[in-house]
């Protein structure tokens, strides 16, 4: 689920609490910032932490991943912006996600 980093510690908080997640993805500056202890999100069980001074690794590879389900399954959660009231949340079908990605250019690698 994607969270955008102008939010606050708090608001953060709530919507790691309210979806339930039990990993984050962040860099190692926001991990360690005061305020960010975990007593508010009791799911989480794991903060991983990137360096955004280093790129990452953009060399293709090649997976063998077997799909099952279909377009209207679940992909992911997201929450709206919140106005005008508390963020709400959305839940995207893998056809959402596909359409999304569709109408995106792709870049070179």
């Amino acid at each position: 689920m994607p969270l955008t980093l102008g939010l606050t510690l708090h608001e953060l908080a709530w919507l790691i609490h309210e979806s339930g997640a039990r990993a984050v993805v962040t860099i190692a500056k926001l991990a360690r910032q005061p305020g960010s202890d975990r007593s508010s999100t009791p799911s989480l069980q794991h903060v991983i932490t990137a360096d955004p001074g280093k790129p990452l690794d953009r060399r293709p590879t090649t997976i063998d991943v077997k799909i099952s389900g279909v377009a209207n399954d679940t992909a992911l959660p997201i929450f709206t912006s919140g106005t005008p009231g508390r963020p709400k949340g959305v839940v995207l079908a893998h056809r959402n996600v596909l359409s999304n990605t569709a109408q995106v250019p792709s870049a070179p690698l």
